[in-house]
């Protein structure tokens, strides 16, 4: 029995399946725009992974191998290697292609979204969906609206363990397709206009470094009282420092006398050699005569469940708060879970990391108690009088000051630096008066607190500024647009026709066989 042959498409069945019917175009276009579908650009191609047990496929490889996690945070637009390589006999033996310069490459899962142009040939893993440059785009425009249009890609995606986009779903992307010179124009105009954004961010950074400067520069003047000189000055009367000291020891004896009159094993505090000279009223103590408890954190394996307690590890102490980024988390009925349990004020200390981070330090807020634990590299430090004490002590281990004296105690293990909570209890601290240690705290929390809701400002506006050259762009809102150009409709029609071997003429072309037609007529 013979085969059937293929039945090939029409010019006008294949421009069907490439425009975006009216209902399910996102917003209105120009005249001489249209909506497409990506995939009838370019077709969609995949790619693979190697079997990462043969060796050949790997060792000594020359042809970049890129995935998903070579551009979480690459903020370039051309890419032109990953991590690793492979070689001919790992391309050869796995579903990876070779795809051409300028190819426009698309993550579509783990996660979704990441977008970059080939710098050049190369080939990715199975987490791509990537689109190989063609007549009909330019591949910069492709780029530029795939970080525009995530929001849109993220509508594609489906899957119940991560989201994934499949080929056949990519290749339904909408994309608004301005003529050919149009592409040019808004992609020449689009990194201008961001390429002065980058300049102010650039400069917003140099301010945010040399604020840090201030910042350390002022703390250093609030542990040695040089911050609140007039402050004192005003409140002669003040209480000194020895009565907040008094209180916190009654505190600890009631605490044991509650608990049955049981204590832990006293450490050895020695005597302190003091840093430099208190102001009056002011007194120099180990942080363990402060502390009511410290803390290792759970050992226990987290996982990526999110219905789960997040687990604060290393990199969520960020500038003395802790930040979301990045959880693991434990089963809620884990017994962990209440075992280092986070109250507020509670401090969690990182007692292992290379030698810049070792001891960073971060406060537990409100909306953070009993919401999460931490991991077993981190300290969680409970204060007496915390509500009082906690802000002063968490700024005072992150200035220059506390940082010194831990920085001298540290052990290094295979390039980690260690400060074990003994060490950390030992820490010689200058306490002042509770009236002024107050004082301290507000007049931080204001100084600090200005810079940082003026950097968020700048951060937030120059990113939404950003977003909404991005959407002017691909409205054809930039003033670039000349509605008497080729419409793209007839780009994409050339294109269709010339991927599938058919035959097209142009408008003028169709104008031309009447116009000649009438004149045999006449004659």
């Amino acid at each position: 029995m013979s085969r059937k042959k293929k039945q090939t498409k029409t010019l006008e069945e294949l421009l069907e399946e490439a425009l975006v019917p009216e209902e399910e175009q996102p917003y209105e276009l120009p005249e001489n725009w249209v909506w497409v579908r990506l995939g009838s650009l370019s077709k969609v191609t995949g790619g693979g992974t190697p079997k990462s047990s043969v060796e050949d496929y790997y060792y000594n490889g020359e042809i970049p191998w890129i995935t998903p996690a070579d551009l979480s945070g690459y903020k370039d637009k051309y890419i032109s290697r990953g991590k690793r390589n492979i070689t001919k006999s790992g391309l050869e033996n796995s579903s990876a292609k070779l795809l051409p310069e300028n190819t426009l490459l698309l993550s579509s899962r783990a996660p979704v979204g990441y977008v970059a142009l080939a710098a050049n040939s190369l080939c990715t893993n199975q987490g791509f969906k990537s689109f190989p440059p063609t007549e009909a785009y330019i591949p910069d425009y492709g780029y530029w609206y795939l970080r525009f249009a995530k929001h849109i890609v993220d509508e594609f995606a489906s899957g119940t363990t991560f989201k994934e986009v499949s080929g056949s779903k990519a290749a339904k992307i909408p994309l608004p397709l301005p003529p050919l010179p149009e592409q040019k124009r808004i992609v020449d105009r689009v990194e201008s206009l961001l390429g002065k954004i980058d300049e102010a961010k650039e400069l917003i950074q140099e301010a945010r470094d040399s604020f840090e400067q201030r910042r350390a520069a002022i703390l250093d003047r609030a542990f040695r009282g040089e911050l609140t000189r007039t402050w004192r000055e005003q409140h002669p009367d003040a209480e000194p420092a020895d009565r907040l000291l008094e209180r916190i020891r009654e505190e600890k004896a009631s605490m044991e006398t509650r608990k049955g009159g049981r204590r832990k094993k006293a450490v050895d505090l020695s005597p302190i050699n003091p840093p430099y000279e208190l102001p009056q009223g002011w007194k120099w103590v180990r942080l363990g005569e402060l502390t009511e408890s410290t803390v290792y954190g759970t050992s226990a394996k987290a996982n990526d469940d999110t219905t789960g307690i997040p687990v604060l590890r290393m990199g969520n102490i960020q500038r003395g708060e802790l930040e979301s980024d990045n959880l693991r988390y434990l089963p809620p009925d884990h017994p962990d879970v209440q075992k280092y349990q986070l109250d507020k004020d509670d401090l969690l200390f990182n007692r292992t990391n290379s030698y810049e981070l070792v001891g960073k330090t971060a406060i537990v807020r409100a909306q953070q108690a009993g919401k999460m634990t931490f991991a077993s590299y981190l300290v969680r430090v409970r204060l007496h009088k915390k509500n009082v004490l906690a802000q002063y002590i968490c700024n005072y281990i992150n200035s220059a000051i506390g940082r010194e004296y831990l920085l001298s105690t540290v052990t290094q293990q295979v390039g980690q630096a260690n400060i074990n909570a003994t060490k950390l209890i030992g820490l010689p601290v200058p306490v002042p008066p509770e009236a002024e240690l107050k004082e301290i705290n507000a007049t931080l929390e204001s100084v600090f607190g200005l810079a940082e809701q003026a950097e968020e400002w700048l951060e937030v506006n120059l990113n939404s500024l950003t977003q909404s050259i991005l959407t002017q762009a691909f409205r054809g809102e930039l003033g670039t647009n000349d509605p008497g150009e080729e419409s793209a409709l007839e780009l994409l029609k050339r294109t269709l026709a010339e991927q599938n071997g058919l035959a097209y003429q142009s408008p003028a072309t169709e104008e031309l066989r009447v116009a000649e037609q009438g004149e045999l007529y006449l004659t």
